[in-house]
This record gives structure tokens, sequence and C-alpha cells, in this order.
């Protein structure tokens, strides 16, 4: 079993600033809180930090980096039973999926374990996020991931003031996209489940491999889509995932200001491949994270370590994490 590993930039911000501050401090932080404040509710799922390595401070390389396992709660539960019987019997505990990251504060870098149904980079944007006080507008606090990426297309989109249309393609036969729509809550579907439900369950119908679906702006000069919105939609998406057949962004450059239009399948993040190796458990969690720190410095040569300096990072005092329950 090979597992694919994701590079991101990883930055505490205040006012919407990037700072300098380790994100290793903070991490040690959460780690420090009891098991249930360390356990936060999602957009979309439940997630806690569930699992740290004690760090060597004797490994120049490494003593300052934070190899940690987060732990995705599913919202809908498969079953248990026996191969050549009927037995169908619910699981009563809740089920966890883990996903390992190396933290490297030095290069403001995540390296983290790619893992479709655990926590994702903007999942663990998210859960981090939830430790920080957040007063007023003059006093904000947040956790920015930007993926390090073979392209800076995304970049862009999340920059730009006008998307003229987004259309998605979605794999229907694709054994994730059938896994996609079996954990769907009917109930709780938001506008991407929405239209990613209804197009699968149409072209299953008519037996078609593919199926789309798109937003686009209207012919007049004030039917502008809204952008942020439908950023938060390109976020939610995971280019990686083979449920995706292509996802078309037209957008206004905003560094030209002219319209360009990516498929964003052909941007990706950063990523490199852990092979297969009988000596080593890799359905492990610690192992995982162990594995990932050593081959960042020994076979990926610290790959990806210069980008945070395309950042413009500002110095600030850290406030420490925040905990309403701790408050009571």
């Amino acid at each position: 079993m090979s597992i694919s590993i994701q590079f991101y930039n990883v930055f505490i911000t205040h006012n919407g600033l990037k700072t300098d501050i380790s994100i290793s401090d903070y991490i040690d932080q959460i780690r420090d809180l009891d098991e249930e404040d360390r356990y936060k509710e999602g957009r979309k799922s439940s997630y806690s930090l569930l699992y740290m390595a004690q760090p060597d401070p004797n490994d120049f390389n490494t003593f300052d980096d934070r190899k940690v396992t987060f732990g995705d709660y599913r919202e809908r539960k498969p079953f248990l039973g026996n191969r050549r019987t009927d037995r169908i019997d619910d699981i009563t505990d809740d089920v966890v999926e883990l996903t390992s990251a190396v933290f490297i504060p030095r290069s403001f870098q995540m390296v983290v374990q790619y893992n479709h149904f655990g926590a994702r980079s903007n999942n663990i944007e998210e859960y981090l996020s939830k430790f920080l006080p957040r007063d007023d507008e003059q006093n904000s606090w947040g956790i920015e991931v930007i993926e390090i990426s073979t392209s800076n297309a995304m970049n862009k989109i999340r920059r730009t003031n006008r998307i003229k249309s987004v259309e998605v393609t979605l794999n229907i036969r694709s054994e994730e996209m059938r896994n996609i729509i079996a954990n769907m809550d009917e109930e709780e579907m938001g506008l991407i489940e929405t239209l990613q439900y209804n197009a699968f369950g149409v072209s299953r119908e008519y037996n078609a491999s593919t199926a789309s679906f798109s937003f686009g702006q209207g012919r007049y000069r004030n039917d502008t889509m809204d952008t942020a919105a439908l950023i938060q939609i390109l976020e939610d998406l995971d280019f990686e995932s083979e449920a995706y057949a292509a996802i078309y962004v037209d957008y206004v450059n905003p560094d030209t200001n002219k319209p360009e239009k990516v498929n964003l399948k052909n941007e990706g993040v950063l990523k490199r491949e852990i092979l297969d190796d009988p000596l080593l458990d890799l359905t492990a969690h610690e192992i995982i994270a162990d594995t990932i720190s050593d081959s960042y410095y020994q076979q990926w040569q610290r790959l990806g370590r210069h980008f945070y300096q395309g950042y413009e990072l500002v110095p600030v005092d850290f406030p420490g994490i925040y905990v309403p329950e701790l408050l009571r």
C-alpha cells in the first residue's frame, strides 16, 4: 500500500495578515488540553488532535517539528458483518478516520498524508482555527493553509474578484464517487452535495459514465456571481479525487486583468508517494508520521521549503489559545 503525501504552507494570521508565529508552539498548547476540549465540531464533520509524538531535542533537523495525527469522526457509519453470512450489525462506537501530518515551522510547512475519508487540508485549517481568539474585526486570529502547487492557478483564483463560470464533471463509475454519494445525508446536503447527488442519480439512470453541472453568470453586467461563495465551493472539492474528471474555472486573472480558463484537475498540489515497504506498517499512524518526516529530510531533500519566502510575514505576539469552555 503506497501513501500519497501533499505539501502546504501554513500560517497563523492576525487580521488577515500572515504572521511569523511558530505553528509548533500553537500545536503544543492544543495538545496540552484535555481530550474533551481538543474535540471540535466542523462544518461537515467533527475533528480532534489525537496524537503528537514527543520531539527529540537532540535532533537538529526535527527538534522543532511536530508529528501529529488528526481524527475525523464519520457522520455516517458502515456496518459490521461476516463474509458468506447475512450478518449486518450496527457499530455502536464512533468511527474515526486518521490523518497523519508533520508541521515544519522553520519553513512554515505542513506535509500531510492524503486520506480521502479523513481530514484534509481545509478541514485541518478549520479545526486549528477554532482555538484562536476572534474578539472583533480588529483582533481576529486564524489559520491559513495554502497548497504548494505545481502551478499557481488556484492562488490566482483565490485573489480574483470575478469568476465567470465553474463547470464540474463527475466520474460516475469511480469508486470514490460512489462512496461520496453513499456517505451523503440527504437532510444536511448543501448546494454542491445536492448537485452531485442529482447528477449521479440521473447519470446512473441513463447508464452514463460522466455527468456535469455548472455555474455561470448572466448576460447582463449586474448578473455577477458571489465570488467568495464559489471559491469556498472550489476549496471544498478534492482535486485529487478520482470522483472528478474535470473542474473548469473561467475567471479574471487578478495579475493581468484578462480572462483565463483552467482545469484545476491539471493543477494539483505538490505531492510525493511513500511506497509500500514490507518492513513498515503503513497502517499505523505513528509510523506514517515518522516515515513522512524521514522522507522529507532524506529522499525529498526538504521539498518546498522555500515557498514561504513568497509571502510577507508580520511579527506579532501570540495571545495564546482560546477555549471558551475553560473560561466558565
